[in-house]
């Protein structure tokens, strides 16, 4: 696992498990994005992190963060037909910066 940089947090299920994850990354020394449900979470919790926008809310979306290689962590759970879209688009682009 990457030891610093920023980490993008994306969760469907189960968000009060993130505030966890959440507080430790940034202990590490991350700095986070997190979409907006997430957002509201972390937010509620006190917790710092940058918005970032779910491909079809427009840009600069997290999509646009992966390809130009600002995350170097990710969580990403989803549910729902255009999130599941989404999220392999995600994949695929981080993959493909992975290796590019």
């Amino acid at each position: 696992m990457p030891k610093i940089g920023r980490a993008l947090l994306s969760v469907h299920d189960d968000k009060r498990r993130v505030i966890d994850l959440a507080t430790q990354l940034l202990r590490l020394g991350f700095q986070l994005d997190t979409t907006q449900g997430t957002t509201a979470v972390l937010s509620e919790a006190g917790i710092e992190h940058r918005l970032v926008n779910k491909v079809h809310e427009g840009r600069p979306h997290l999509q646009d963060r992966t390809k130009n290689d600002e995350y170097t962590y990710r969580v990403n759970t989803t549910a729902g037909r255009q999130a599941i879209t989404d999220s392999k688009l995600i994949r695929k682009t981080a993959l493909l910066s992975i290796s590019g």
